[in-house]
């Protein structure tokens, strides 16, 4: 299998996650918080996306960084001393909330929503290197592939 790169890009500011559904009875709905990113997502993909979208049954493949500011001191300071660490690195692995699924999930839906890239987020078979963790700049980094299978 080969992997080609159709689109890198970033998106600035604390990443959003996928919130469950609300509803009532057979009816539900995407909490503004969640639509908004989403929506965010999808002009981010308009910005980069160049040519047709990947041919229906086609596989795809998405590498995410999910970038969060460094947590307050106090909470920065157990972190540090339960991974026995004595000084801040310049990036550190995110172990709090939200949960990394529902980070990719909000991702998934946003590329989706911007009916540029695949027909349905279904055709990601594979995940490449998802991470959350924390920086000095937080930002959601995204690069979708096309597989091609050989």
């Amino acid at each position: 299998m080969r992997e080609f790169l159709r689109a890198s890009f970033a998106i600035p500011g604390a990443p959003g996650h996928w919130r469950r559904t609300r509803g009532a009875g057979n009816a539900r709905w995407t909490d503004d918080k969640t639509r908004a990113w989403e929506e965010a997502i999808a002009w981010h993909v308009a910005q980069v996306w160049r040519g047709e979208p990947i041919r229906k049954h086609c596989p795809v493949s998405i590498s995410l960084s999910f970038v969060w500011a460094w947590p307050g001191r106090k909470i920065l300071q157990e972190v540090l001393k339960a991974r026995g660490l004595s000084q801040r690195p310049s990036r550190m692995l995110h172990t709090g909330a939200p949960d990394v699924d529902n980070a990719i999930k909000a991702i998934l839906d946003g590329v989706t929503k911007a009916r540029q890239v695949w027909a349905d987020d279904c055709q990601v078979a594979q995940l490449g290197r998802v991470q959350k963790c924390w920086a000095d700049s937080p930002r959601t980094e995204v690069s979708i592939y096309e597989v091609v299978e050989q």
